[in-house]
């Protein structure tokens, strides 16, 4: 039976850079285990936003790529378009 994990994320202020350890471990698991996923609210809420610096009174997209967002654009790069 197919899996597909629809929504998780990690709040980008999270401490010592938390969120992208958790994000990483989370995607290897579903990637292991052949689990579709969905990375949820990529640019919804600046809270979950990859787009944006861990600092939370930040409000405006970090200037280049955060770790978050390039650990994401990795996996994202994997996927094989349909034919």
């Amino acid at each position: 039976m197919p899996i597909y994990v629809g929504e998780f994320s990690a709040i980008r202020w999270a401490p010592d850079n938390s969120a992208y350890y958790y994000l990483r471990d989370v995607i290897e698991l579903f990637e292991e285990y052949e689990w579709n996923w969905t990375y949820h609210a990529f640019r919804e809420w600046h809270g979950w936003s990859v787009e944006h610096s861990e600092d939370p009174d930040d409000y405006e997209p970090f200037e280049g790529e955060t770790d978050r967002e390039k650990l994401l654009k990795s996996w994202f790069a994997l996927n094989k378009k349909p034919s």
